[in-house]
């Protein structure tokens, strides 16, 4: 009784087997393996280019109305500040006065223009 059983089971296993080789043989897997290893890989560095050259042209595109608008503000006869001078020589307080001073002016002068402000609001 256990004899045909056995038997069968290995018919079904060495039929298996057998069906398996076959469609390892048809794949060729190591060999399809082998040659994808041994290709060479392809070159990225003009994707890399070309995608450096979209974004130069995309950041010009987007910038140029921002700097058209910039050159056009200012007429071209405005007097344009000089550049700040410092003398090295002087003591350490002294040379923080005299880079602050005109950040401290600035300053004052936007306080001066809120509270006009503010006195403007409250008359209306």
């Amino acid at each position: 009784m256990n004899n045909p059983f056995i038997n069968r089971l290995q018919q079904d296993a060495r039929a298996i087997r057998g069906l398996a080789d076959q469609r390892l043989k048809n794949m060729n897997l190591d060999q399809q393996l082998s040659e994808q290893l041994q290709q060479p890989q392809p070159t990225r560095w003009p994707w890399a280019v070309a995608a450096a050259v979209c974004l130069m042209v995309l950041g010009g595109v987007l910038l140029q109305p921002q700097l058209a608008n910039q050159s056009s503000t200012l007429p071209l006869n405005a007097k344009v500040q000089p550049a700040m001078k410092l003398n090295w020589e002087l003591s350490t307080g002294q040379l923080e006065q005299a880079i602050n001073q005109p950040l401290i002016n600035e300053q004052q002068a936007i306080m001066e223009d809120l509270k006009t402000l503010r006195k403007a609001m409250l008359s209306i």
